[in-house]
């Protein structure tokens, strides 16, 4: 467990993007096929179905990025600096890119206004509209304000619903950076991090529909077979805190995640950056460390973060 918040938030950020360079081996295989060709995926390979090579990660990362330095550049009004960023990776071509963040990119270069690019969005692709491509990248706003509740509820909701307006993405990115914001500095027990953080939740969106609520109180009795990797938000959700809470390491909760195949590099970003902040950047294998590239842009990244989580007070 790290108890620096500086080790925190870089453990984090390096974990974030070491369970998004895992993941992308294994993106789209099924878990039988996962098991049949590796038994275990356990290092940083590259390969997958865009044939990365070994250390580069997908959208996940860069998303996560562009939230951090976002918020560093005015952790007051980070809309604005994080939607320069998503339009330039966007006007970059990349090679990854999910269906709601393409549309609603699309849509904000159309009408220039961010509530109505996720709305239509969300109408567009209703009622596939929960995807987890909001909730990938939104853990810089736990870290940044771990402090800060109201704040940290508020841009985990509306960065979010830049692209992903549906309510269940918003409601989950509350209760993810809560989480998060719980193991920054170094929570003692794990369960009663998620404890607390659903609690929050419920009482931030009292209107969370049954059968979700039902789920989300039932992720601790669940088995490792009974989970799904897939881009569904709640699944993705779901799958993560299941391996942050019963895994005994980051290394273990960020190789279950990704084992999980399917979303296997989103599964394994969001176990990743909560796990990291749990656990620490000192937990990382350095196996994984080594072999990430352009982990200057992480620590830019983290640093940022860490300003504004030890001098932003939300004046």
């Amino acid at each position: 467990m790290a108890y620096e918040i500086s080790d925190s938030i870089r453990g984090s950020i390096w974990g974030l993007a070491a369970g998004d360079a895992l993941g992308a081996t294994l993106e789209f295989a099924s878990r039988t096929e996962v098991v049949r060709k590796y038994g275990q995926h356990t290092d940083i390979t590259g390969g997958g179905w865009m044939n990365l090579p070994p250390g580069a990660w997908t959208d996940d990362t860069e998303l996560m990025l562009a939230m951090a330095l976002g918020i560093a550049e005015d952790p007051g009004s980070p809309i604005p600096g994080v939607a320069k960023r998503l339009v330039q990776w966007y006007r970059s071509n990349p090679p990854d890119i999910g269906h709601l963040t393409r549309s609603a990119l699309s849509l904000y270069l159309a009408t220039g206004c961010w509530k109505k690019a996720g709305s239509l969005t969300e109408e567009r692709f209703r009622p596939r509209a929960a995807g987890n491509g909001g909730l990938m990248r939104i853990s810089p706003v736990g870290l940044a304000y771990h402090r800060q509740a109201a704040l940290r509820d508020r841009w985990a909701a509306e960065l979010t619903a830049m692209t992903h307006a549906d309510q269940l993405c918003q409601f989950l990115s509350v209760v993810y950076c809560a989480m998060v914001g719980c193991c920054v500095g170094g929570m003692p027990d794990r369960k009663a991090a998620y404890r607390a953080a659903l609690a929050h939740g419920w009482r931030q969106h009292p209107g969370v529909e049954p059968q979700v609520r039902a789920r989300l109180e039932a992720v601790d009795g669940l088995t490792y077979d009974e989970l799904r990797g897939t881009g569904y938000v709640l699944d993705c959700f779901v799958a993560s805190v299941w391996c942050f809470l019963h895994q005994p390491s980051l290394e273990d909760a960020i190789l279950a995640a990704v084992n999980l195949g399917d979303d296997a590099d989103t599964t394994g970003a969001v176990t990743g950056g909560l796990a990291g902040a749990y656990y620490g950047y000192g937990a990382l294998p350095a196996r994984w460390v080594e072999r990430l590239t352009s982990g200057e842009r992480l620590d830019e990244a983290a640093q940022g973060i860490l300003r504004v989580a030890m001098g932003y007070t939300g004046a």
